[in-house]
């Protein structure tokens, strides 16, 4: 299989992945406790997340791959914390979503103290994976946006997508009007790279992998 064929397999992951968190979106219920999580679209909606974040995370090695000759190290780092933490905070979540709060709603013994294991569950284990995921990803998204622009391989455009996206996230959690867009963006910024992979557009013509196209 050619490098080629990998990066659009890459870029295709990234778009997929987004389209998946899109409908998730769309179709996740307004949070009333109990009888949201008892709603049928709350299984249908975090499924679609779950694969989302899945192929999100099969796509981002492609992402720093076609470009990892100039983003060197820093570019590295990048990649390496947006995807742990794309992991942690996301993956973890939608997993809770589908596979354990149901569950916990269906039976009358765990359904009346639902609000009660909820909160006992982000405060273990979980709480501490997400307080250190947090600043993972903003600072995962940096360095990877700082590499984009340095490397030249990609469109400017994306790596200023996912600089722009990190104040957004913590802003998201204090500004009704950007709550879906500070958790959504990050995904936006990686099908946007994900777009010109696939597409095979917009790249410097100077790289290396591009020789090992040709070569193929």
């Amino acid at each position: 299989m050619s490098p080629k064929t990998l990066y659009q397999l890459s870029g295709l992951s990234l778009v997929l992945g987004a389209l998946l968190l899109i409908i998730g979106l769309i179709l996740n219920p307004v949070d009333t406790g109990v009888t949201t999580v008892k709603d049928p679209l709350i299984m249908t909606s975090s499924l679609l997340n779950f694969f989302g974040v899945l192929f999100t995370l099969l796509g981002l090695p492609g992402l720093f791959l076609r470009q990892s000759e100039r983003a060197g190290l820093l570019g590295l780092l990048g990649m390496l914390l947006s995807f742990f933490a794309t992991g942690v905070l996301d993956g973890t979540h939608t997993v809770i979503s589908f596979a354990v709060l149901p569950v916990l709603a269906t039976s009358p013994a765990t359904a009346a103290q639902l609000g009660t294991l909820d909160t006992a569950i982000q405060q273990g284990l979980l709480g501490t994976l997400v307080a250190i995921g947090g600043p993972m990803i903003l600072l995962g998204l940096l360095l990877l946006g700082i590499a984009t622009l340095r490397a030249r391989v990609f469109p400017r455009w994306v790596g200023i997508v996912l600089i722009v996206v990190v104040p957004i996230i913590p802003l998201s959690f204090v500004v009704p009007i950007l709550s879906n867009a500070g958790l959504e963006l990050p995904y936006f910024a990686f099908a946007a790279a994900g777009f010109v992979l696939l597409t095979a557009r917009g790249f410097s013509q100077s790289r290396p992998a591009v020789q090992l196209e040709k070569a193929s």
